[in-house]
């Protein structure tokens, strides 16, 4: 599992960059190193599955959820 846990410092969130991070660590997903990945934004959380970050757009519609 993979938990990233943003700050209270960061003013917004960048799903693009992050999306590109994740996307970067596919590999881990498809080897089964890592299962699913949780993201923490603002007091909300989203899991991302295996499916998704093989995906970058993917990635970047499941983050801007946390911007609602």
């Amino acid at each position: 599992m993979l938990v990233c846990f943003l700050k209270r410092t960061f003013k917004k969130l960048n799903s693009n960059r992050l999306a590109t991070h994740l996307n970067w660590r596919k590999a881990d997903f498809n080897e089964g190193i890592i299962k699913e990945c949780y993201v923490v934004f603002n007091n909300k959380a989203i899991k991302l599955e295996k499916e998704e970050i093989n995906d970058k757009q993917k990635i970047i519609n499941t983050l801007e959820k946390l911007k609602q």
